[in-house]
Protein backbone atom coordinates (compact mmCIF):
# COMPACT_ATOMS: atom_id res chain seq x y z
CA UNK A 1 0.00 0.00 0.00
CA UNK A 2 1.22 3.47 -0.85
CA UNK A 3 1.64 6.22 1.68
CA UNK A 4 0.52 9.77 0.95
CA UNK A 5 2.60 12.65 2.21
CA UNK A 6 2.50 16.38 1.70
CA UNK A 7 5.21 16.44 -1.00
CA UNK A 8 3.49 13.73 -3.08
CA UNK A 9 0.09 15.40 -2.75
CA UNK A 10 1.59 18.77 -3.71
CA UNK A 11 3.34 17.28 -6.77
CA UNK A 12 0.15 15.52 -7.87
CA UNK A 13 -1.85 18.72 -7.44
CA UNK A 14 0.65 20.79 -9.47
CA UNK A 15 0.57 18.16 -12.22
CA UNK A 16 -3.21 18.07 -12.19
CA UNK A 17 -3.52 21.86 -12.27
CA UNK A 18 -1.32 22.12 -15.37
CA UNK A 19 -3.90 20.08 -17.30
CA UNK A 20 -6.94 22.13 -16.24
CA UNK A 21 -8.43 25.42 -17.34
CA UNK A 22 -9.12 28.09 -14.70
CA UNK A 23 -12.76 27.03 -14.13
CA UNK A 24 -11.71 23.43 -13.46
CA UNK A 25 -8.83 24.61 -11.25
CA UNK A 26 -11.38 26.50 -9.12
CA UNK A 27 -13.57 23.39 -8.95
CA UNK A 28 -10.67 21.22 -7.76
CA UNK A 29 -9.64 23.88 -5.22
CA UNK A 30 -13.18 23.98 -3.83
CA UNK A 31 -13.39 20.21 -3.52
CA UNK A 32 -9.93 19.69 -2.03
CA UNK A 33 -9.46 22.66 0.27
CA UNK A 34 -12.87 23.95 1.35
CA UNK A 35 -14.67 22.81 4.46
CA UNK A 36 -18.28 23.27 5.50
CA UNK A 37 -19.65 23.35 9.01
CA UNK A 38 -23.30 23.50 9.91
CA UNK A 39 -25.56 23.79 12.91
CA UNK A 40 -29.25 23.02 13.20
CA UNK A 41 -31.11 25.60 15.28
CA UNK A 42 -34.67 25.51 16.48
CA UNK A 43 -37.24 27.47 18.41
CA UNK A 44 -39.83 24.70 18.49
CA UNK A 45 -42.13 26.86 16.38
CA UNK A 46 -42.33 29.45 19.16
CA UNK A 47 -41.80 33.04 18.04
CA UNK A 48 -40.20 34.32 21.26
CA UNK A 49 -37.79 31.39 21.81
CA UNK A 50 -34.13 32.15 21.02
CA UNK A 51 -31.22 29.72 20.63
CA UNK A 52 -28.24 30.46 22.86
CA UNK A 53 -24.73 30.65 21.49
CA UNK A 54 -23.60 27.14 20.51
CA UNK A 55 -20.28 25.70 19.26
CA UNK A 56 -20.18 24.97 15.52
CA UNK A 57 -16.49 24.60 14.43
CA UNK A 58 -12.88 24.72 15.61
CA UNK A 59 -9.89 25.44 13.36
CA UNK A 60 -7.81 22.36 14.07
CA UNK A 61 -5.23 23.18 11.38
CA UNK A 62 -1.84 24.80 11.93
CA UNK A 63 -2.74 27.72 9.63
CA UNK A 64 -5.41 30.37 9.38
CA UNK A 65 -8.74 29.63 7.72
CA UNK A 66 -11.15 32.15 6.20
CA UNK A 67 -14.94 32.19 6.24
CA UNK A 68 -15.97 32.35 2.57
CA UNK A 69 -19.73 32.47 3.03
CA UNK A 70 -22.51 31.77 5.49
CA UNK A 71 -26.17 31.03 4.92
CA UNK A 72 -29.43 30.22 6.70
CA UNK A 73 -32.05 27.78 5.45
CA UNK A 74 -35.42 27.63 7.20
CA UNK A 75 -38.01 24.83 6.86
CA UNK A 76 -40.86 27.35 6.83
CA UNK A 77 -41.41 30.74 5.25
CA UNK A 78 -40.41 33.57 7.59
CA UNK A 79 -42.11 36.94 7.15
CA UNK A 80 -39.82 39.95 7.39
CA UNK A 81 -40.59 42.45 10.14
CA UNK A 82 -38.46 45.34 11.42
CA UNK A 83 -39.57 44.86 15.04
CA UNK A 84 -40.57 41.22 15.56
CA UNK A 85 -37.79 39.22 13.96
CA UNK A 86 -35.03 36.65 14.32
CA UNK A 87 -31.31 37.49 14.20
CA UNK A 88 -29.06 34.63 13.06
CA UNK A 89 -25.46 35.16 14.23
CA UNK A 90 -22.10 33.49 13.65
CA UNK A 91 -19.31 34.54 16.02
CA UNK A 92 -15.56 33.91 16.21
CA UNK A 93 -13.89 33.22 19.54
CA UNK A 94 -10.30 32.52 20.53
CA UNK A 95 -9.20 28.99 21.42
CA UNK A 96 -9.79 29.97 25.06
CA UNK A 97 -13.41 30.92 24.26
CA UNK A 98 -12.80 34.64 24.74
CA UNK A 99 -13.20 37.74 22.54
CA UNK A 100 -16.53 37.21 20.79
CA UNK A 101 -16.47 38.87 17.32
CA UNK A 102 -19.34 38.96 14.79
CA UNK A 103 -18.47 36.97 11.65
CA UNK A 104 -21.86 36.82 9.91
CA UNK A 105 -25.42 37.94 10.53
CA UNK A 106 -28.88 37.76 8.99
CA UNK A 107 -31.88 39.60 10.43
CA UNK A 108 -35.38 38.74 9.24
CA UNK A 109 -36.31 42.38 8.65
CA UNK A 110 -37.62 44.38 5.69
CA UNK A 111 -34.10 45.02 4.36
CA UNK A 112 -33.46 41.26 4.19
CA UNK A 113 -36.92 40.40 2.93
CA UNK A 114 -38.97 37.28 3.57
CA UNK A 115 -37.21 33.93 3.90
CA UNK A 116 -38.56 31.21 1.63
CA UNK A 117 -38.81 27.67 3.00
CA UNK A 118 -35.84 25.48 1.99
CA UNK A 119 -34.14 28.31 0.03
CA UNK A 120 -30.73 29.26 1.49
CA UNK A 121 -30.39 32.97 2.35
CA UNK A 122 -26.93 34.54 2.46
CA UNK A 123 -25.73 35.99 5.73
CA UNK A 124 -23.78 39.27 5.68
CA UNK A 125 -20.10 38.75 6.51
CA UNK A 126 -18.04 41.13 8.67
CA UNK A 127 -14.76 41.22 6.65
CA UNK A 128 -12.62 42.25 9.64
CA UNK A 129 -13.58 39.03 11.48
CA UNK A 130 -13.54 36.28 8.83
CA UNK A 131 -10.03 34.94 9.59
CA UNK A 132 -9.76 32.16 12.18
CA UNK A 133 -6.35 31.54 13.72
CA UNK A 134 -5.36 27.99 14.67
CA UNK A 135 -7.52 26.86 17.58
CA UNK A 136 -10.14 29.59 17.09
CA UNK A 137 -13.79 28.52 17.17
CA UNK A 138 -17.03 29.52 15.50
CA UNK A 139 -20.28 29.69 17.43
CA UNK A 140 -23.82 30.46 16.31
CA UNK A 141 -26.98 31.79 17.93
CA UNK A 142 -30.45 33.02 17.12
CA UNK A 143 -31.68 36.09 18.99
CA UNK A 144 -35.24 37.39 18.79
CA UNK A 145 -36.28 41.04 18.42
CA UNK A 146 -39.59 42.31 19.83
CA UNK A 147 -41.96 39.35 20.23
CA UNK A 148 -39.85 37.39 17.75
CA UNK A 149 -40.83 35.23 14.79
CA UNK A 150 -40.84 31.44 14.41
CA UNK A 151 -37.96 30.01 12.35
CA UNK A 152 -39.26 26.43 12.28
CA UNK A 153 -42.24 24.30 13.10
CA UNK A 154 -42.63 22.35 16.34
CA UNK A 155 -40.43 19.47 15.15
CA UNK A 156 -38.33 21.05 12.37
CA UNK A 157 -35.04 22.93 12.47
CA UNK A 158 -33.36 25.72 10.55
CA UNK A 159 -29.75 25.32 9.46
CA UNK A 160 -26.81 27.70 9.58
CA UNK A 161 -24.02 26.71 7.16
CA UNK A 162 -20.54 28.21 7.00
CA UNK A 163 -18.06 27.60 4.17
CA UNK A 164 -14.34 27.87 5.04
CA UNK A 165 -11.05 27.66 3.15
CA UNK A 166 -7.36 28.03 3.98
CA UNK A 167 -6.32 31.68 4.25
CA UNK A 168 -3.41 33.10 2.29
Amino acid sequence: MGQLNGAKINAATVGLYSCLDSADQDLVKNIVTRDKCELNVTDGGTAATAQTETFIYQNSTTGNVRVVSASVTTPIGVTADNTNNAVFNVFRRTSAGASQAQVAQLTTNAAQGNLVAFAPASMTLTPANIILAPGAVLTASVAKGGTGVAIGAATSQSRIEVLLEPSD
